[in-house]
């Protein structure tokens, strides 16, 4: 399996689509790493 045969897959279109990768980074950012972050917000909710 070669790389042309790599980029044919759809699952490899998906994940290499810019707008998921900006998605996905955000996400993470939200949950982890805002000082606002989601985990934050839960604890406090206890």
């Amino acid at each position: 399996m070669g790389l042309k045969d790599l980029r044919k897959k759809k699952w490899f279109k998906i994940f290499t689509n810019m707008y998921i990768l900006v998605l996905s980074v955000f996400v993470i950012w939200m949950v982890f790493f805002d000082t606002n972050s989601l985990l934050i917000h839960l604890e406090l909710r206890k």
